[in-house]
């Protein structure tokens, strides 16, 4: 089992959202309920050795009372900060119609740490997660 710590910001305005975190091999049934301001979730997970990890942001609605938005502020697994490689990460919103046909929005974010829509976060990685973190930040250098 591996330890992943999230921490987010959030601004909740008329809804009730929530955070699912999960992998490509490994789907979790546990949702975590986003609260406004800044937090922090800790969580087992049992990534396989090649994975995606997948943050689920849903239940959010659109409100006359304000935006609702999340953002990820910090990432670590197995006490390895991710730093900037979750901004490699890739958004995958699910827009409602109506914006996505007034609008035409790109089919992905990336970055895409911060939600404006209901999506799923993903994020390439392997295990050991310290040799690949130390492979990647030397790829990009």
């Amino acid at each position: 089992m591996n330890t992943i710590i999230i921490e987010y910001e959030a601004e909740v305005n008329g809804c009730t959202p929530t955070l699912n975190i999960s992998t490509t091999h490994n789907n979790s049934m546990k949702y975590d309920v986003v609260e406004h301001g800044t937090h922090t979730i800790t969580q087992l997970i049992n990534f396989s050795v090649i994975d995606k990890l997948r943050i689920k942001f849903a239940n959010k609605v659109h409100s006359n009372s304000g935006e609702t938005w999340l953002y990820i502020k910090k990432i670590s697994i197995d006490g390895v900060d991710l730093g900037h490689t979750i901004l490699e990460g890739k958004q995958w919103p699910q827009y409602d119609t109506q914006f996505h046909n007034t609008f035409n929005p790109p089919d992905f974010y990336q970055p895409g740490t911060k939600f404006f829509h209901n999506g799923v976060y993903e994020l390439s990685i392997q295990l050991p997660i310290w040799k690949w973190y130390v492979n990647t930040v030397e790829q990009n250098a």
